[in-house]
C-alpha cells in the first residue's frame, strides 16, 4: 500500500472499493432472494387465512341452533306439502295429466326435504324420530330414494 495510509486519494477509493465489490453483490443478492422468499410465503400464507374465514364463518353459521331449528322447520313445512299433495293425487284420476304435474310437484317437495335432512349436524341428533322416519323412507344420502313412499298417492278411505 501507500507510506501515508492516512491519505485519501480517487485511486484508492476505486481499489479499496473493488475489493468489496463482490462480497456486496452477493449480500444484496441474499438479501433479495430472502426477502422474494419470505414475501411470497406471506402472501400465500395471507390468501390461505382469507380462504378460511369464509369457511368457519359458513360452519359456525350452519352448526348453530338457529339455523338447525330452521332447518327442521323447512322440512316440516315441504313434508306437509308432499302429504297434502298425496292427498290431492288420490283425488284425482290416476291416468289424467294433473296426477303427473302433482307427482313433480311432490317430488320436488321431496327433494328439498331431504336436502334439508342431509344439511342436520348430525341428523340422529336433531330430527324427531317421526321425520327420522320419513327420512328413512324417502331420502338416500341428501337426495329422494328411488321409489320414495311419501310420493305415492294416500289410498282411499275404506267404505264403512
Amino acid at each position: 500500500m501507500h507510506d501515508d495510509d492516512s491519505e485519501i486519494t480517487p485511486a484508492r477509493v476505486v481499489t479499496e472499493g473493488v475489493r468489496w465489490l463482490p462480497a456486496v453483490i452477493w449480500g444484496l443478492t441474499i438479501v433479495i432472494g430472502l426477502g422474494a422468499i419470505v414475501t411470497v410465503v406471506l402472501w400465500r400464507l395471507g390468501v390461505w387465512f382469507q380462504n378460511q374465514a369464509p369457511n368457519l364463518q359458513y360452519n359456525r353459521t350452519v352448526n348453530s341452533q338457529g339455523y338447525q331449528a330452521t332447518l327442521l322447520k323447512r322440512m316440516a313445512d315441504t313434508y306437509g306439502d308432499v302429504t297434502d299433495t298425496a292427498i290431492t293425487r288420490q283425488e284425482t284420476p290416476a291416468g289424467s295429466p294433473e296426477q303427473i304435474t302433482l307427482r313433480a310437484s311432490q317430488l320436488n317437495s321431496l327433494r328439498q326435504f331431504c336436502e334439508a335432512a342431509a344439511q342436520l349436524s348430525p341428523v340422529s341428533q336433531h330430527l324427531p324420530a317421526a321425520m327420522t322416519k320419513q327420512v328413512a323412507a324417502n331420502c338416500d344420502g341428501g337426495t329422494v330414494a328411488a321409489d320414495p313412499a311419501a310420493a305415492r298417492p294416500i289410498p282411499p278411505a275404506p267404505s264403512q
